[in-house]
């Protein structure tokens, strides 16, 4: 846990070695006018703070984005896709900015100032260089589009495209991945707007230019299924996203509902489609990662029923669980912030990042009302088998036992001899273990 910073979260996670940048957010005082910062943490091998920093100014507050939005740029550094809010006037705009290899600021350019609503949420660099944003933009009344912004290196503003359906249609853009084809995928949501329990996921191909390709839509079209969370490539040249699929709703309102897993491959045909259910009452998963082997390992959130009644988003938990290629599971764990406290209220996990020495590392926010801050950031870090250390024990992974077999005196009977394809192999000695 980490508490320099007040309201802080880590949206965003970057990798070094054997050292990590937490990205977020948070206020720099708690006295009702500070000005939201980024704020970036860098933290060693065992999660020793070496030194925080923060970015903005007094006129706005900066937002850092939608979870996984920080991106890494091919000739060193990342940038960071975003949101700036002008505290006098409300305008919003489109933020950018950049980083070198230590995170620091190395420019930051605004986009498309309004007194409507406009929000950056995630950012990457392109198969052509470029840079590009994605977000959401208000188009007309009760009517948003999905957004798109492609800078060049500098932060040059080059197009600037929207998807945006009928009168009363919201859709909105929340990630973003190079597609093989040179062109990009966006997620987001895709909802009507007087109606609250139908939303579908709203996946969008879109070429360098922005021309729309193709479109898909997932979800239970009875309920509001929200939005998937950051994509992953895989090795075969495919693509995950991952979230959540509403199946009934209580009756209080409350959504119950899977986890679920998509993959399209590289023509961007459905190969795997899964739901899971880790919580008793609800899951959903937020990101997928495809390991060496070919194995997958995602992050989850569960809800049980002990759990409810009170309010249905206390006491969730958040944890890691490892899916052979085909999704069946092989492990899981769950993990609770300050010192394993499971009856923590709020809590978050928005990031998840493989590590150099085969390990987990994500990120997110926990909240505990006697701390201050009660709200802190929240960092995790666990050995390939997904374990934090916390039971020590918690590998749950069985030893299979090694044995040497001793034979002695092997007279083999092989046949048939000369053989075509296959060979029978016998023998009448004893094996002794």
């Amino acid at each position: 846990m980490y508490h320099p910073y007040f309201f802080s979260q880590s949206l965003s996670m970057a990798v070094q070695g054997n050292q990590y940048y937490a990205v977020g957010g948070g206020f720099l005082v708690n006295d009702g006018s500070s000005p939201i910062n980024i704020i970036v943490l860098k933290l060693d091998s065992l999660g020793n703070e070496i030194e925080g920093k923060n970015f903005g100014d007094t006129l706005h507050d900066w937002y850092s984005g939608n979870n996984e939005s920080l991106s890494p740029v091919n000739s060193g550094g990342y940038i960071l896709g975003s949101t700036r809010i002008n505290r006098q006037n409300n305008h919003k705009s489109v933020l950018l900015t950049r980083f070198n290899e230590n995170l620091d600021t190395l420019w930051a350019k605004s986009y498309i100032d309004t007194s409507d609503y406009v929000a950056g949420l995630s950012s990457i660099q392109g198969r052509d260089g470029n840079f590009y944003v994605v977000g959401t933009k208000k188009v007309a009344s009760l009517t948003t589009g999905m957004l798109l912004i492609k800078t060049d290196t500098s932060g040059n503003l080059l197009s600037r495209s929207c998807y945006s359906e009928a009168y009363h249609y919201i859709k909105e853009g929340y990630n973003i991945c190079n597609t093989f084809d040179g062109g990009f995928l966006l997620g987001g949501g895709y909802s009507y707007y007087n109606y609250n329990y139908s939303g579908d996921w709203d996946i969008l191909h879109v070429d360098s230019s922005g021309f729309k390709k193709d479109e898909w839509l997932f979800g239970n079209p009875n309920f509001d299924d929200a939005t998937p969370g950051a994509f992953s490539l895989t090795k075969d040249s495919g693509y995950l996203f991952s979230g959540g699929y509403v199946t009934h709703l209580t009756n209080n309102n409350a959504q119950v509902g899977n986890g679920r897993i998509v993959k399209m491959d590289k023509n961007f045909n459905v190969v795997l489609d899964r739901q899971y259910q880790i919580g008793t009452y609800s899951t959903g998963i937020r990101k997928v990662l495809e390991l060496n082997n070919g194995d997958l390992v995602a992050f989850f959130f569960k809800l049980d029923s002990s759990q409810i009644p009170g309010n249905f988003y206390n006491k969730p938990g958040w944890g890691l669980i490892k899916l052979n290629a085909q999704g069946n599971e092989i492990w899981r764990h769950t993990y609770y912030p300050f010192n394993n406290d499971s009856t923590i209220n709020m809590l978050n996990i928005y990031t998840l990042n493989q590590t150099p020495d085969g390990g987990f590392i994500l990120s997110g926010t926990a909240t505990k009302d006697s701390e201050t801050p009660a709200q802190q950031m929240w960092v995790v870090k666990t050995d390939s088998m997904g374990c934090d250390g916390s039971p020590q024990n918690c590998d749950t992974t069985t030893q299979v036992e090694s044995r040497k077999l001793k034979v002695e005196s092997v007279k083999l009977n092989v046949f048939p001899n000369p053989a075509r394809e296959f060979v029978t192999v016998g023998t009448l000695n004893s094996i002794q273990g």
